[in-house]
């Protein structure tokens, strides 16, 4: 062989490299948190005392679907549920008083629309953390719901001493499967962060904290004044600390409802706002670019080599199809365990098809964040 075949094989083993690497990486937390969990939930005997806390606004419709799921749970110690309004235009306050009526355990409070000069959100969540009677505090937002009645029983067997946090993990109801699949490799993606030395934000829409280290560690404080990310900050800061458990059994899971684009989309401008405040967050937005962009580059190497030896080297032609081979069925193979892990109702094989969208998807909403006004992300 020449020098020029050992530099093509060189370039297509590193590429290839790089992406069973990386890819592969998804694995190896999910086998660390999934071992975790059967020692975890093994023998649990006795389960704390729960108070799921939520903030509503203009969501009464969606409460009389949701709300009463949550206090229909089968547990067999005393839970309550708190929903904290924050000054709805809509019939929620009807809504909470006719199923006050029917669950004794469920209760409400307001934030004052004069409550301008603060996140409203994180306000709601530290009031309702405030009134809450319990040692473990709940956090959950109003457009999801548990699968079943057994849910909050799964969900509080991750709770032991040495947890100081616990994050969910959220399935997205929607006819669109890419949506479904942005909803589950962005979830994927943070959890693989906080189970790493390089914590990130959170995308998910449950979390469980002690309700003593929340107000020892003031909450909300450090971070008043950035409107939305509350579940972000949390997260990123318990996971540089070590003790967050992630809550990956498929019984622990919630579902949630779908939302318009237009909620989809602020949404995300809102975690882009959030986590480039956060430590690591240039590294952990520069990784996930570069794993997005993967897809392309396999194609670009893999292709290149392929057409320059289509008529002088058989070879190079040889190994680009295998490389690339190698990597589409890698791609699916990883994909499948972990569709089947999260319990996911996706195809692996429309995953390599969807990787190539979503880095044009990306980049749009990066141009989106970069020509936005930053101070609709602050609080006025």
């Amino acid at each position: 062989m020449t020098n020029q075949d050992y530099i093509i094989i060189t370039l297509c083993l590193l590429v290839l490299g790089v992406t069973l690497l990386l890819r592969g990486k998804s694995i190896l937390w999910r086998k660390k948190f999934f071992h975790d969990d059967n020692s975890s939930t093994e023998g649990a005997e006795t389960l704390p005392r729960l108070s799921i806390v939520m903030a509503v606004q203009d969501q009464g419709r969606v409460l009389e679907q949701h709300l009463p799921r949550l206090l229909s749970q089968d547990y067999p110690d005393e839970y309550e549920v708190i929903v904290v309004d924050e000054s709805s235009s809509d019939d929620t306050e009807d809504v909470l008083k006719r199923l006050k009526a029917t669950y004794p355990h469920l209760y409400t409070t307001f934030i004052p629309a004069s409550s301008h000069y603060i996140s409203r959100r994180k306000l709601a969540l530290t009031i309702g953390v405030k009134a809450a009677k319990n040692d473990w505090i709940l956090f959950i937002d109003a457009d999801c719901y548990p699968q079943n009645e057994q849910w909050l029983r799964s969900l509080a067997q991750y709770c032991r001493e040495e947890v100081s946090l616990i994050l969910g993990y959220a399935h997205l109801q929607h006819t669109n499967s890419f949506l479904v699949y942005e909803n589950y490799m962005q979830q994927n993606y943070d959890l693989c962060c906080v189970s790493s030395r390089f914590p990130y934000g959170y995308s998910g829409h449950l979390l469980m904290i002690h309700k003593d280290e929340f107000i020892r560690d003031n909450g909300f404080l450090k971070n008043l004044k950035f409107l939305r990310g509350e579940y972000g900050f949390l997260a990123h800061d318990y996971a540089q600390r070590g003790g967050v458990r992630l809550a990956l059994a498929t019984e622990s899971h919630i579902i949630r409802k779908q939302p318009f684009h237009r909620v989809l989309r602020n949404e995300r401008m809102y975690r882009m706002a959030t986590n480039s405040h956060l430590s690591y967050g240039l590294f952990n937005a520069t990784r996930h670019l570069f794993t997005s962009f993967l897809p392309y580059l396999n194609l670009i190497t893999y292709l290149s080599v392929c057409y320059l030896g289509w008529e002088q080297q058989p070879l190079w032609y040889a190994i680009g199809i295998s490389c690339l081979l190698i990597a589409l069925c890698w791609r699916m193979w990883i994909g499948y365990r972990s569709i089947k892990c999260l319990g996911e109702n996706l195809s692996p094989w429309v995953l390599p098809f969807f990787d190539l969208f979503s880095f044009w998807k990306m980049i749009i909403d990066g141009l989106r964040y970069l020509f936005a006004d930053k101070n609709d992300f602050v609080r006025k």
